[in-house]
């Protein structure tokens, strides 16, 4: 049987799907062994087993990593680029391979890494990381009957508020126009994948176990990108650039926590003499290679170079940026529903505040919301606590604005919710 591809409705859905689509059909291989996770299906009402595991060095990836790196907000698609995640893959002296995430929390394996909320963020190209629980409520979202799957369109999100959200890719139909093939493309471990599914296995899958449709207007204005580290039809010939010579642990055009994250280069090639660092404020420092490496403090803010040389011979540079965001609460301890003052300052005035994130003591998500333009421009606002704040707990509260490189987070502000 003759099956037809569904063809996107606007450019918009088109962008979208090729956003997902580079999550998916992003290759890569680790240079050394990769954490990740896994989840096993157990029978019955035996909850899945998650375990942590790792990618063989040198065994091929397709699809980018599965990892909840809520403990430093390093998502890739927000705060992480592919660049960056590519360039740290390069290098077997990055964070991917000497901060493994085990055992900090569920799902949590590499340092960088995305989630099903991210993966679909991502590709509808919302401001930030929207969590599962806070989809239905987005504006321009609406929920699509499912009773004839027919009625199904590009771009559809397939969602639990509790679970998991994914969306669909790809729809294959007869020439009458009847669905046979829905592809799903999601963030799950240990990769993001696309897996196509008939009208049955639809139904029994995503339908059967309490997920719903939903379909969002701003899927129209979404924009694309090409990226030279994952080639989609239609997409420019780009070369993607690595440096073979000289790579920071985070990768290229990474940002650094001010005070708290040194930037360490790794020097990949030999015969190299010395390291040329060019600081925020133009001056250049030469620094002596120890051991294959230069570290360089994150003692002041702003944007680095740094090269290799040899006599007159230099690498080409590498880039990175220290930031640093403070914040505070108006008081340590807060009762349930109780109006949070917070304050906070960038120290990069060009550098846009995006959001604020509350997490609980599992460091799990709270409350996330775009930041008011007003609290934006006077570094200040009353935080109304979302009801899921109202139970006893310690929490953390974070800022994160977004400059060349990504969003980034700020230090965390402490405070507890008593009776």
């Amino acid at each position: 049987m003759q099956l037809y591809h569904d063809i996107p409705k606007s450019q918009g859905v088109a962008n979208a799907i090729k956003r997902a689509r580079q999550m998916v059909e992003l290759e890569w291989t680790p240079k050394d062994m990769f954490p990740c996770s896994y989840v096993i299906p157990m029978p019955g009402e035996i909850p899945a087993q998650r375990i942590g595991g790792y990618f063989a060095p040198w065994k091929s990836q397709k699809g980018m990593v599965y990892s909840s790196v809520r403990a430093y907000e390093r998502f890739v698609g927000f705060n992480i680029s592919l660049e960056t995640f590519m360039t740290a893959v390069a290098n077997p002296h990055s964070v991917l391979y000497t901060k493994p995430q085990h055992g900090k929390g569920r799902s949590m394996s590499s340092f960088y890494g995305n989630v099903c909320s991210c993966m679909v963020s991502y590709a509808m190209e919302l401001p930030y990381m929207l969590p599962c629980a806070q989809w239905p409520d987005w504006p321009g979202i609406s929920e699509v009957g499912t009773e004839d799957l027919d009625a199904l369109e590009l771009g559809d999100i397939v969602l639990h508020t509790a679970r998991h959200i994914a969306v669909i890719t790809d729809i294959l139909r007869d020439a009458d126009g009847h669905v046979h093939q829905i592809y799903v493309s999601e963030s799950t471990p240990p990769l993001c994948i696309a897996r196509p599914y008939t009208q049955e296995a639809f139904r029994g899958y995503w339908m059967g176990r309490g997920f719903k449709v939903y379909r969002y207007e701003g899927i129209h204005n979404v924009t694309y990108t090409p990226s030279p580290y994952v080639h989609l039809e239609g997409d420019p010939d780009l070369e993607p650039e690595i440096n073979t010579a000289l790579m920071p642990d985070f990768g290229n055009k990474a940002n650094y926590l001010k005070g708290i994250e040194p930037v360490e280069l790794s020097v990949l090639e030999d015969g190299w003499e010395n390291v040329a660092v060019t600081y925020p404020d133009g001056r250049m420092e030469i620094r002596v290679i120890e051991d294959g490496k230069v570290v360089i403090p994150s003692d002041v803010s702003g944007y680095y170079t740094a090269c290799c040389v040899r006599g007159e011979e230099q690498s080409p540079c590498v880039e990175w940026c220290v930031v640093n965001t403070t914040v505070t609460t108006d008081k340590e301890v807060y009762s349930p529903g109780e109006t949070i003052r917070v304050r906070f300052r960038v120290d990069a005035a060009e550098d846009t505040v995006c959001t604020y994130i509350v997490k609980n003591s599992g460091d799990l998500n709270r409350g996330r919301e775009i930041m008011p333009a007003e609290a934006a421009e006077t570094g200040e606002f009353l935080l109304v606590p979302d009801p899921r704040m109202h139970q006893p707990d310690s929490y953390s509260l974070l800022i994160v604005a977004q400059n060349k490189y990504g969003q980034y987070a700020s230090t965390r502000a402490y405070f507890r919710v008593e009776e």
